[in-house]
């Protein structure tokens, strides 16, 4: 389970990464992410309703937040991250391991963009 201290609650939160932020796409997973002022890390995760019902979009977040809690320590600290699951990817046929290896992939490609923002 992801701590708390590391999730993202407010609506105007959201908005503004959303607004300001830069993202990274792949195929089952878009990650957005903007440099905050505070020093930590800040997640939110986002399903849309056209995936499907309530109970599937909260089984494909609960997979996101575990995967992203693994890669914690990959992450970049002062970043704010939104991690949506893309509408066209068929989730249904997915396991852990497989979004697992798309949140995977979203972070390296930040953290590659994040250090090339910063020399």
């Amino acid at each position: 389970m992801l701590n708390k201290k590391y999730r993202l609650k407010k609506d105007f939160q959201f908005r503004y990464i959303y607004r300001n932020g830069q993202s990274i796409r792949t195929n089952a997973i878009s990650l957005i992410f903007v440099k905050s002022k505070q020093t930590g890390i800040k997640i939110g995760i986002s399903v849309s309703n056209k995936i499907g019902k309530a109970f599937f979009r909260n089984r494909i977040k609960r997979l996101i937040r575990e995967s992203v809690r693994t890669h914690l320590d990959n992450m970049i600290k002062g970043y704010n991250y939104i991690f949506v699951a893309n509408n066209n990817f068929d989730f249904s046929n997915s396991d852990y391991s497989l979004i697992s290896n798309y949140v995977t992939h979203a972070i390296k490609q930040a953290n590659s963009i994040i250090t090339s923002i910063k020399t």
